[in-house]
Protein backbone atom coordinates (compact mmCIF):
# COMPACT_ATOMS: atom_id res chain seq x y z
CA UNK A 1 0.00 0.00 0.00
CA UNK A 2 2.66 2.81 1.14
CA UNK A 3 4.70 1.85 -2.87
CA UNK A 4 1.07 2.39 -4.17
CA UNK A 5 0.50 5.61 -2.15
CA UNK A 6 4.45 6.45 -3.36
CA UNK A 7 3.16 5.87 -7.09
CA UNK A 8 0.28 7.24 -7.15
CA UNK A 9 2.25 11.07 -5.70
CA UNK A 10 4.32 10.95 -8.79
CA UNK A 11 1.87 10.44 -10.99
CA UNK A 12 0.21 13.60 -9.79
CA UNK A 13 2.89 15.44 -11.10
CA UNK A 14 2.07 15.20 -14.42
CA UNK A 15 4.96 13.57 -16.20
CA UNK A 16 3.05 11.05 -18.33
CA UNK A 17 3.51 11.14 -22.16
CA UNK A 18 1.11 10.47 -24.77
CA UNK A 19 3.75 8.78 -26.86
CA UNK A 20 3.57 5.91 -23.93
CA UNK A 21 0.39 5.00 -25.64
CA UNK A 22 1.61 4.62 -29.14
CA UNK A 23 2.22 0.37 -28.70
CA UNK A 24 -1.20 -0.48 -27.58
CA UNK A 25 -2.64 1.92 -30.60
CA UNK A 26 -3.53 0.96 -34.49
CA UNK A 27 -3.23 3.53 -37.38
CA UNK A 28 -6.33 4.71 -39.38
CA UNK A 29 -6.83 7.62 -42.35
CA UNK A 30 -9.47 8.88 -43.30
CA UNK A 31 -10.39 11.38 -46.07
CA UNK A 32 -11.37 15.05 -45.42
CA UNK A 33 -15.51 15.29 -44.92
CA UNK A 34 -15.46 11.91 -43.17
CA UNK A 35 -16.99 11.58 -39.89
CA UNK A 36 -15.32 9.55 -37.56
CA UNK A 37 -18.25 9.89 -34.84
CA UNK A 38 -21.12 11.89 -33.49
CA UNK A 39 -23.29 13.11 -30.84
CA UNK A 40 -24.25 10.19 -29.31
CA UNK A 41 -22.66 6.99 -30.53
CA UNK A 42 -20.99 4.67 -28.76
CA UNK A 43 -17.39 5.76 -27.55
CA UNK A 44 -15.31 2.50 -27.95
CA UNK A 45 -11.92 4.57 -28.98
CA UNK A 46 -9.59 7.11 -28.32
CA UNK A 47 -7.67 8.80 -30.92
CA UNK A 48 -4.27 10.59 -30.94
CA UNK A 49 -4.16 13.00 -34.16
CA UNK A 50 -0.77 11.96 -35.99
CA UNK A 51 -1.31 14.33 -39.25
CA UNK A 52 -4.59 16.09 -40.25
CA UNK A 53 -7.29 18.23 -38.54
CA UNK A 54 -10.40 17.51 -36.97
CA UNK A 55 -13.60 19.60 -36.30
CA UNK A 56 -15.93 19.05 -32.99
CA UNK A 57 -18.65 20.28 -34.73
CA UNK A 58 -20.44 21.58 -31.81
CA UNK A 59 -17.99 23.62 -30.58
CA UNK A 60 -16.72 24.74 -33.45
CA UNK A 61 -13.16 23.68 -32.37
CA UNK A 62 -10.04 22.64 -34.82
CA UNK A 63 -7.78 19.77 -32.91
CA UNK A 64 -4.22 18.94 -34.61
CA UNK A 65 -1.80 17.27 -34.59
CA UNK A 66 -0.80 15.53 -31.44
CA UNK A 67 -4.24 16.42 -29.64
CA UNK A 68 -6.02 13.61 -28.25
CA UNK A 69 -9.71 12.98 -28.58
CA UNK A 70 -12.47 11.06 -27.37
CA UNK A 71 -11.09 10.82 -23.95
CA UNK A 72 -14.71 11.95 -22.95
CA UNK A 73 -17.27 9.43 -24.01
CA UNK A 74 -14.84 6.75 -22.72
CA UNK A 75 -15.22 7.83 -19.16
CA UNK A 76 -18.77 8.91 -19.34
CA UNK A 77 -21.41 7.06 -17.45
CA UNK A 78 -23.57 6.22 -20.62
CA UNK A 79 -20.38 5.70 -22.57
CA UNK A 80 -21.79 7.67 -25.69
CA UNK A 81 -19.76 10.19 -27.76
CA UNK A 82 -20.54 14.17 -26.32
CA UNK A 83 -19.63 15.87 -29.86
CA UNK A 84 -19.70 14.90 -33.48
CA UNK A 85 -15.98 14.63 -35.03
CA UNK A 86 -15.48 15.26 -39.01
CA UNK A 87 -12.04 15.47 -40.30
CA UNK A 88 -11.05 18.66 -42.28
CA UNK A 89 -8.83 17.33 -44.04
CA UNK A 90 -7.06 13.57 -45.19
CA UNK A 91 -6.15 12.56 -41.56
CA UNK A 92 -4.07 9.92 -40.15
CA UNK A 93 -4.76 8.93 -36.42
CA UNK A 94 -3.94 6.54 -33.99
CA UNK A 95 -6.60 4.83 -31.92
CA UNK A 96 -6.73 2.70 -28.70
CA UNK A 97 -9.63 0.84 -27.54
CA UNK A 98 -11.94 2.00 -24.64
CA UNK A 99 -10.61 -1.87 -23.04
CA UNK A 100 -6.84 -0.91 -23.36
CA UNK A 101 -7.21 2.69 -21.96
CA UNK A 102 -9.67 1.20 -19.10
CA UNK A 103 -7.18 -1.38 -18.44
CA UNK A 104 -4.28 1.25 -18.32
CA UNK A 105 -5.90 3.38 -16.44
CA UNK A 106 -5.89 1.18 -13.88
CA UNK A 107 -2.58 0.15 -14.14
CA UNK A 108 -0.93 2.96 -14.57
CA UNK A 109 -1.20 5.95 -12.13
CA UNK A 110 0.36 8.36 -14.36
CA UNK A 111 -1.74 7.88 -17.38
CA UNK A 112 -4.55 7.94 -14.87
CA UNK A 113 -3.82 11.56 -13.65
CA UNK A 114 -3.33 12.63 -17.13
CA UNK A 115 -6.10 11.49 -18.79
CA UNK A 116 -8.39 12.77 -15.56
CA UNK A 117 -6.79 16.30 -16.00
CA UNK A 118 -7.04 16.06 -19.57
CA UNK A 119 -10.99 15.53 -19.29
CA UNK A 120 -11.03 18.13 -16.31
CA UNK A 121 -9.55 20.81 -18.95
CA UNK A 122 -11.79 19.99 -21.57
CA UNK A 123 -15.49 20.18 -19.50
CA UNK A 124 -14.14 23.24 -18.14
CA UNK A 125 -13.28 24.71 -21.44
CA UNK A 126 -16.87 23.55 -22.43
CA UNK A 127 -18.12 25.21 -19.75
CA UNK A 128 -16.29 28.71 -19.78
CA UNK A 129 -17.38 28.06 -23.58
CA UNK A 130 -21.19 27.92 -23.17
CA UNK A 131 -20.72 30.75 -20.49
CA UNK A 132 -18.87 33.41 -22.59
CA UNK A 133 -22.09 32.43 -25.43
CA UNK A 134 -25.01 32.52 -23.28
CA UNK A 135 -23.79 36.13 -21.64
CA UNK A 136 -22.78 37.30 -25.37
CA UNK A 137 -26.75 36.29 -26.73
CA UNK A 138 -28.20 37.60 -23.33
CA UNK A 139 -26.46 41.25 -23.25
CA UNK A 140 -28.10 43.95 -25.25
CA UNK A 141 -27.08 43.58 -28.64
CA UNK A 142 -26.31 40.39 -28.38
CA UNK A 143 -26.71 37.43 -30.90
CA UNK A 144 -30.18 36.25 -31.24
Amino acid sequence: MKRLVARVKEASRGDFEVEALLPFMTPERHKQGHILFQVGDPSDRMYLIQSGAIRLVEFDRRLGKGELLGEIGILSPRGARTATAMCEEDTELVAITQDKVLQLYYQNPEFGFFLVRLVTKRLLGNLAEAQFDSAETLAPGGRS
